[in-house]
């Protein structure tokens, strides 16, 4: 059976995206933030705190957002929102000091480094599952 694990792809009003380089990894290896739920939490829930712990990014639970298709991986199903600034007027993504709270087994941060980047560079160095996505958040932001 497969683990699952929710996400959020942040994208500001350049339609750059956020990601995160974890801890201990290979250089190239970047991810949007993402995590498994705690009993009870639905799949929204558990992306925004997982964004807030690994990034310091605040979302309202009520926020503007599409619910994107599940990706399935060799060993996780994950389940993918995009939020965009332009729909939550309210976001200002530029306020807030990137730093990830969650902490590793090992007793270090999940996430070491942050990069707003393209959706050109994201379908690069997304992990696999997670590029899958890129056609469609480009279909929604061309409005279909």
């Amino acid at each position: 059976m497969l683990q699952e694990s929710a996400g959020i792809f942040l994208l500001d009003k350049e339609h750059r995206l956020l990601v995160a380089h974890p801890t201990k990894q290979r250089p190239d290896r970047w991810s949007i933030p993402k995590g498994r739920p705690d009993a009870g939490e639905s799949h929204l829930q558990t992306a925004i705190r997982e964004t807030f712990e690994e990034t310091n990014i605040r979302i309202p639970h009520d926020v503007a957002h599409h619910a994107l298709a599940h990706q399935e991986g060799q060993v996780q199903l994950l389940i993918t929102f995009l939020v965009l600034e332009s729909e939550n007027p309210l976001l200002d993504w530029g306020r807030f000091d990137l730093c990830c709270h969650s902490m590793t087994p090992g007793g270090y941060p999940e996430m070491e480094d942050f990069q707003w980047i393209s959706l050109d560079r994201a379908e690069v160095e997304l992990l696999r599952t997670q590029r899958k996505c890129i056609p469609e958040i480009r279909a929604i932001l061309a409005g279909g």
